[in-house]
């Protein structure tokens, strides 16, 4: 017999307090969980992905923030990541059909090389709301990050909303006003191969929001006894309908976050699960951005209702679906725990502890691992600015936390030795001072 459960029975407490069921999303849900056997969190993923981008092509944006989500879906093979996408991206598309879509397909796959990705999105620019909108998707997420170091700064850029410059034979190119949602998947171990020191310690693993699932074994599924297109598909066509119509109808395009809303936030982060783990945790960052992205997702809650100005209900929903996005990037041990990540933080906290700083000897045998590793983790040091290297003195090189006074003495010399001889100084390969 079909699932005829309700949908909060079917989607159990924790998930359907995370969002607003009765609107759009809970009519997708009601019918995508029941006509796919893939975990319902990649279905909700999916189509929040779907609905900050319609949001996003019609101009809505909160004061501080632009409607953008990049999720990636991880998990075993067979568990479902590319059929809730696939979904999604069919729902959408049938949407479309009824007269609602875009000059062109914003479906991007990420593929070959950065610059020519660049040239791709600088063609959904908007000249009449002044932003680049479209949805970045991959059924193998790990294979962005193979090879291409300088894609990993790219996408954080994606992330952040930061207009980017490219030099090409004519003059500069410009991506303006990056709107850009994302949706994409991958095994962990995948990842996990992929993921080098620079990409995680770029800053791109915590803009991420991450869903690590377990698969899910459906019966009805199983036994072909669903029929995809019954009428649950038929309301929520119809439910999403009645909601990009509804959106033509608001007289403004911002939405508003009242302060008192907003301070609930705030007092959230000062609380349980959102209290900083111990230091160097990786999941810290992750924690912290998240805390950041509460406007949005609680925007695009607003904008599902019908309403142009967040509530208690949005930022409470919001917040506890944060909480489970926290959970799931606590799941990818596989990147969090490994070796590199591991190495770089005891060294770290090693050059923390002492003001003199620490020599590589030093490092060498304090860390106890070969001398590559120590070679990596000293350049992602040194590239995330958290060392200095101090040349002075016995000539040795010294690596001092970036925190301590005589960090500050070794910012002062860069400043006056900036300009020597009227040309502009490598710093990075003077004799006397490294960054």
């Amino acid at each position: 017999m079909p699932d005829d459960r309700n949908l909060r029975d079917l989607l159990g407490q924790e998930l359907s307090d995370a969002f607003p069921v009765d609107s759009p999303l809970g009519a997708y849900l009601d019918w995508a969980c029941r006509a796919s056997a893939a975990p319902a969190i990649y279905h909700l993923a999916s189509i929040l992905t779907v609905a900050c981008h319609e949001l996003a092509r019609r101009g809505f944006d909160t004061r501080n923030s632009k409607l953008s989500l990049l999720f990636a879906l991880v998990g075993d093979s067979s568990t479902g990541k590319s059929h809730a996408m696939t979904l999604a991206q069919q729902f959408v598309r049938k949407l479309w059909d009824d007269g609602l879509a875009p000059s062109k397909d914003p479906w991007i796959e990420p593929a070959g090389q950065t610059r020519q990705l660049f040239e791709t999105l600088r063609g959904f620019y908007d000249d009449d709301r002044g932003t680049t909108v479209c949805i970045l998707v991959s059924e193998e997420f790990s294979s962005y990050f193979r090879g291409r170091e300088s894609g990993v700064e790219f996408l954080c850029r994606i992330a952040d909303g930061r207009d980017m410059q490219q030099q090409a034979a004519k003059g500069t190119k410009t991506l303006k006003a990056p709107t850009i949602s994302g949706l994409f998947a991958s095994t962990e171990s995948s990842l996990a191969s992929a993921f080098t020191a620079d990409s995680f310690f770029s800053g791109v693993f915590s803009r991420i929001c991450w869903i690590h699932a377990e698969p899910r074994i459906d019966v009805d599924v199983l036994i072909n006894e669903v029929d995809i297109y019954d009428e649950r598909y038929t309301k929520a066509q119809e439910t999403w309908q009645q909601w990009f119509a509804g959106l033509g109808l608001h007289e403004k395009l911002r939405v508003e976050l009242p302060r008192e809303v907003g301070t609930m936030i705030e007092k959230a982060a000062k609380e349980r699960p959102w209290l900083a783990s111990e230091a160097g945790n990786p999941v810290n960052a992750v924690r912290t951005r998240l805390l950041y992205k509460m406007p949005v997702f609680s925007a695009i809650y607003a904008l599902l209702s019908g309403r142009i100005t967040i509530n208690a209900t949005d930022v409470t929903q919001a917040l506890k679906l944060g909480t489970i996005l926290l959970e799931h990037a606590h799941r990818m041990r596989a990147i969090t725990d490994s070796d590199i990540v591991r190495t770089i933080d005891r060294a770290s906290r090693l050059i923390d502890k002492t003001d003199k700083g620490i020599t590589r000897r030093d490092l060498y045998t304090s860390l106890r691992v070969d001398r590559k590793t120590v070679d990596i983790v000293i350049e992602t040091l040194l590239d995330k600015e958290t060392i200095l290297e101090d040349r002075s003195g016995t000539g040795t090189v010294r690596y001092i936390a970036a925190t301590s006074d005589r960090a500050e003495q070794i910012r002062k010399q860069r400043a006056a030795m900036s300009q020597v001889d009227g040309n502009v100084v490598d710093l990075r390969r003077h004799p006397g001072i490294r960054r």
